[in-house]
């Protein structure tokens, strides 16, 4: 009986760990472009998969190999599908691409949808590696430049890619506790004491979020939407509070309410991508970061820089060679193929396909590409429809008030402006 019971437990213990290794190993992603609401059935990638994904989400898939990816295309097509045949008129000029380590959920965030779920996820070191060639690679995509304004010595970032930069204001520790308690309360702030640094950590990286938001807001307001801005960063006071103050505390609930509650805010005012990073299984932070792969080709291997301006024609336009062309466009990123521009010589551009996807209705939806390397949805035919659409409602709203006017104006008839009094006849 003893046995069986010592049996029991040992079986038990053992499926516990299994599923707390497995659940442990994976990250969980939402983006802002997946409203799937069957969390039962999301779809699991590998680390090279997402960086792929990342990539085409933040505009830089010229720089990564998206041809003999199947997975990740068909995410990228499921994605598409999901979005309004018209969204691009409205969708937000900003980007955000933040890592939040240490996020132990029970639950997807109500708010959002799980995308997909990264296997055996690496480090958050890695993340950061991947973070920093994204960066490297908007630099080189568009000459922009790239600031961080927030860096703390554990990992945690939060840079800005724009022309209009943003420049952080400058705190002290307590000066972070009083915007803490301005935000959320002093029951909150409490629980949180600055002469511990994985409160301190904490604390600032509340503070820059908070700067990056009003930031946003401020572009929104101001209407610059010419200088659309691009976020990146890291999130980390989560894991070292985890593992200071155990997952169970309700120091660390409440610093995941907080984290999570801006991120919803953000998700307000910017196209995003969120990796939820498990908290890692060890306290000393020397092997914690290195207990996944933590070298640069956990992601994969990124393609070669795009080719030099030289190996364009004089005005720009097209590539000399069409080997130039395929290099640069990453084979036109899969869905076209290099060719002559009007039977020139030493002109070359992508002629870019069409994508047929499944629709909801049990039918088939044409996708039309278009731009320098095929990688954006071509709505010119929806732009058309919209662009008449509100010429000719603007047309009809003019000749409708010129109609009312002129009828206004018109003389009244005699028997309205007569000023004879009628006058009741007795038979």
């Amino acid at each position: 009986m003893r046995f069986s019971k010592f049996l029991f437990s040992l079986l038990l213990g053992i499926i516990v760990a299994c599923v707390s290794g497995t659940w442990d190993s994976n990250a969980v992603v939402y983006m802002s472009s997946s409203n799937k609401k069957d969390v039962t059935h999301v779809p699991s990638l590998n680390p090279s998969e997402a960086r792929l994904i990342f990539a085409h989400m933040l505009g830089i898939s010229q720089f990564h190999n998206l041809k003999g990816n199947p997975k990740a295309d068909q995410l990228l097509q499921e994605l598409l599908q999901q979005e309004n045949s018209l969204s691009s008129f409205f969708d937000f000029k900003f980007k955000t691409f933040l890592t939040v380590s240490g996020l132990y959920l029970d639950e997807p965030v109500k708010e959002m949808h799980p995308t997909f779920i990264i296997k055996d996820t690496p480090s958050t070191n890695s993340f950061g590696a991947l973070t920093r060639r994204f960066q490297r690679q908007l630099s080189a995509a568009d000459g922009k430049e790239d600031r961080t304004f927030y860096m703390n010595d554990l990992g945690g970032s939060l840079s800005v890619h724009a022309l209009f930069q943003l420049h952080a204001t400058k705190e002290d520790d307590l000066g972070y506790l009083r915007l803490y308690e301005k935000l959320f309360g002093k029951v909150s702030a409490s629980f949180f004491d600055i002469s511990e640094k994985q409160d301190r950590i904490f604390l600032s990286e509340i503070a820059a979020l908070h700067e990056y938001i009003e930031y946003l807001k401020m572009k929104s307001v101001s209407g610059n939407v010419a200088d659309p801005s691009i976020g990146l960063g890291q999130i980390v006071s989560l894991e070292i509070i985890y593992h200071a103050d155990g997952g169970t505390s309700e120091k660390y609930r409440i610093a995941q309410e907080n984290i999570i509650s801006l991120l919803l805010q953000l998700k307000q005012l910017s196209s995003f991508s969120y990796v939820f990073l498990p908290p890692s299984e060890f306290k000393d932070r020397n092997t914690r970061y290195q207990k996944r792969q933590l070298d640069l080709e956990a992601f994969g291997e990124e393609v070669d820089q795009v080719v030099a301006s030289n190996d364009r024609n004089a005005d720009g336009r097209c590539f000399i060679t069409e080997a130039a062309c395929r290099k640069a466009t990453n084979s036109c990123s899969g869905r076209g193929e290099c060719v002559k521009y009007a039977n020139k010589e030493s002109c070359f551009v992508c002629q870019c396909a069409s994508t047929i996807v499944p629709a909801g209705n049990g039918g088939n939806r044409t996708i039309q590409w278009a731009g320098e390397s095929c990688a954006k949805h071509d709505i010119s035919i929806e732009f058309q429809f919209f662009f008449w659409f509100a010429i000719v409602g603007f047309g009809l709203l003019i000749f409708c008030i010129k109609l009312l006017f002129s009828v206004g104006q018109e003389e009244l008839a005699n028997v309205l402006t007569s000023t004879t009094p009628i006058t009741k006849k007795n038979v």
